[in-house]
């Protein structure tokens, strides 16, 4: 997961990124619900099941999904305004200025309908926050902002570790295949 898509799925959905286990996330589920019977319900499983999870049983797959995906949907709270609504931080260089911090709107982005729905719908889903980011990038209808925020490949981060440059995966594959020279490419994962 790159680091600009996790700060995109934060900013858009405000949404608690970092993963939980079953544990966790159950564990989660109680304290947000208040009783075993009240997360039962949530997800739509006897409370004996709750119980016999406490005591070590395994899930099943689709329930166990289905828990994380409860979870990822508790943990976000989009815009209640809806798309026109959303804000995202950005920095922006000025030759007068120098570096200033401001917000962007949804309304300015020219968000298409339901692009913060599809978004949340993506990551409840999937957890996967670059195919979120990238349902958000193309649900911007301004061209302008489209090519600003869609072509963030090549970045420098003070928070990394290391020295240089940083390249997304789609940018370093097509530089591989167009037969470019000279670059030494390493995955770092982040977590």
């Amino acid at each position: 997961m790159s680091e600009q898509a996790d700060a995109l799925v934060r900013a858009v959905l405000k949404a608690d990124t970092s993963p939980l286990s079953f544990d966790g996330a159950l564990t989660y589920l109680r304290q947000r619900e208040g009783s075993g019977r009240a997360v039962a319900k949530r997800i739509g499983v006897p409370e004996s099941t709750i119980r016999g999870w406490g005591k070590g049983a395994t899930p099943r797959a689709a329930t166990r999904q289905r828990v994380i995906e409860t979870v990822r949907e508790a943990r976000t709270r989009p815009s209640l305004l809806g798309d026109p609504g959303v804000l995202i931080p950005v920095v922006s260089q000025d030759r007068k200025r120098g570096s200033r911090e401001r917000d962007v709107s949804g309304a300015q982005l020219g968000l298409r309908a339901g692009t913060l729905a599809e978004v949340r719908r993506i990551w409840v889903k999937t957890g996967n926050a670059d195919a979120a980011a990238a349902a958000f990038v193309a649900g911007i209808g301004d061209p302008w902002y489209k090519a600003q925020i869609g072509r963030a490949h090549l970045w420098s981060d003070k928070h990394l570790l290391g020295v240089g440059y940083w390249i997304s995966d789609q940018l370093g594959e097509a530089l591989f295949a167009s037969g470019y020279t000279g670059l030494r490419l390493g995955k770092v994962e982040t977590v």
